[in-house]
């Protein structure tokens, strides 16, 4: 999952191509890696799951746009919510995330 940039350029780039009436995102939004093509990454992860290498983590390249959407009506935001530790309490945090519905049968995958 990835963070909105913080660089107002690309952040505003991000905002547009969710496409989302009245939405902004906030310092929890993400998007998931099914938003951006390969090439976006600094490793295309068909390739390394191609020969048998799943990274544990994916890093955009910079400037990296998401391109991936699927804007059909059946196709609707999911709201996730997950468990931070924070000291020895637990904070229930909102992340806003776009579903992929039809491209390629992609869902939605949450933070452990």
């Amino acid at each position: 999952m990835f963070l909105f940039p913080k660089d107002k350029k690309l952040r505003k780039t991000w905002t547009i191509k969710v496409k989302r009436k009245g939405f902004s995102p906030t310092l929890h939004t993400r998007l998931c890696q099914n938003h951006f093509e390969p090439g976006s990454f600094v490793r295309d992860p068909q390739l390394m799951s191609s020969i048998g290498f799943e990274p544990k983590s994916l890093r955009l390249n910079p400037g990296a746009i998401p391109t991936l959407f699927d804007y059909s009506p059946k196709c609707s935001s999911s709201l996730v919510h997950m468990l931070t530790p924070l000291t020895s309490k637990y904070e229930d945090l909102a992340v806003e995330c776009v579903r992929v519905c039809s491209y390629r049968h992609l869902s939605l995958y949450m933070l452990n």
